[in-house]
C-alpha cells in the first residue's frame, strides 16, 4: 500500500542537529501544515480564482500560491547549492492537484535537505557568515534564507486558512 503524498513520519521534536537541524525542521513543519490545508481543499476551490481581498500580490489562486512556493523553494535550495559548489536541480515539478503540490512539496524538502546534507555541525556563528546573495536582490546569511524560505510557506498557509474560513461562511450561509 503506497502512502499519500501529504504524509510525512510524524515529527520528531529536534530530529535533526544544530541550529541548522533546527532550521530544516521548521522548514519541513511548515510545508507539512501547507500540506495538511491544501489537502482540505477540492480541487475546484483549490483551482478556483480567489476574491481580491484574500490574494497576496496578485496571486489570483491557492494553485498559483503554492507553486510559487515551490518554484522559490527549489531557487533557495539551488542557491545553497551554488553556495556549496554543488551542482544545482532543475525541477519539472508540478501543483496542478494538490496531491503533485504535496509531492512537488516533498521534493523541494529533499533538495534543500541534500543541500544541506554535510553541513548540519555548522554553529550558528558560523550559520551567519555564510552570505548568499539572491537574484532579487537581497544578500543573505545562511540562516536569514532558510527564515526567508519558512515564512514564504507560512504566509501562504495564512492564504488558504483565509480561504477555508470563507468556504465556511459561504457554507453556513446556505
Amino acid at each position: 500500500m503506497s502512502k499519500s503524498p501529504f504524509h510525512m513520519e510524524p515529527h520528531q521534536a529536534l530530529r535533526r542537529s544544530g541550529a541548522l537541524g533546527a532550521l530544516m525542521d521548521e522548514y519541513e513543519r511548515s510545508a507539512t501544515e501547507l500540506k495538511e490545508r491544501i489537502a482540505l481543499l477540492p480541487l475546484s476551490s483549490y483551482t478556483e480564482l480567489l476574491a481580491e481581498g484574500v490574494q497576496l500580490r496578485g496571486l489570483g489562486s491557492i494553485r498559483i500560491a503554492v507553486l510559487q512556493v515551490i518554484d522559490r523553494g527549489f531557487q533557495i535550495a539551488n542557491l545553497i547549492r551554488r553556495r556549496f559548489g554543488m551542482q544545482e536541480f532543475t525541477h519539472g515539478m508540478r501543483a496542478e492537484t494538490p496531491e503533485l503540490a504535496a509531492m512537488s512539496l516533498n521534493a523541494m524538502l529533499a533538495c534543500t535537505e541534500g543541500a544541506l546534507a554535510e553541513h548540519w555541525d555548522l554553529d550558528e556563528a558560523e550559520l551567519g557568515t555564510i552570505q548568499i546573495s539572491a537574484p532579487w536582490g537581497t544578500d543573505y546569511s545562511l540562516e536569514q534564507l532558510l527564515e526567508h524560505a519558512i515564512v514564504l510557506i507560512l504566509r501562504q498557509c495564512r492564504i488558504v486558512d483565509h480561504y477555508l474560513e470563507q468556504m465556511q461562511d459561504r457554507r453556513g450561509r446556505e
